[in-house]
């Protein structure tokens, strides 16, 4: 069951970086698997990037900040890029994974839970709304680390997000 803030049987050990309303759920695409086998040389479970759902037909190039989808009996919406902390390369054993993610873009990205309800593998995705077309996820990566305040106008944008990029403009960066 997918909750207003995780999960069932889901725990997050600091929701003061991750989890929450806006990151209730981490949605990854199943399209980096492959690329990220071939350059670390070895098979990947899926979730060994901490992902909730690995997801088909979807990544930070397709996918736009505030997307409303249909998945399983859930509607959530698409609320910010992950910033991956060092877990994720301590669970895979790659020194440098941080640095990596970061530098291609295959971070994965978060969702609000508009509506609760039940998931499962295999579960349809389905567009329902896209408020920002301009904003795909990567463009929303690049204009948050810049801080641009451009970003503020997009509707569906993460709290969290939303007040640094506030901070950042009222102190003129």
């Amino acid at each position: 069951m997918l909750r207003r803030t995780n999960l069932d049987g889901d725990r997050q050990a600091d929701l003061h970086v991750h989890g929450g309303p806006d990151r209730a759920v981490m949605l990854y695409a199943a399209a980096h698997y492959p690329l990220w086998e071939a350059e670390l040389g070895r098979r990947l479970e899926p979730g060994a990037f901490g992902e909730n759902l690995t997801v088909e037909g979807l990544d930070e190039w397709l996918a736009c900040l505030g997307d409303v989808l249909a998945v399983g009996e859930a509607l959530i919406q698409l609320s910010q890029v992950r910033t991956p902390c060092y877990k994720v390369a301590y669970r895979n054993r790659v020194p440098d994974l941080v640095e990596r993610i970061s530098t291609t873009g295959r971070s994965g990205f978060y969702a609000r839970v508009l509506r609760e309800g039940r998931l499962w593998a295999g579960a349809p995705i389905e567009l329902v709304e896209r408020p920002n077309p301009k904003w795909t996820l990567d463009r929303a990566r690049h204009a948050y680390a810049a801080r641009s305040p451009e970003l503020l106008a997009a509707a569906g944008l993460a709290e969290g997000w939303r007040h640094k990029l506030e901070v950042a403009r009222a102190e003129g960066r």
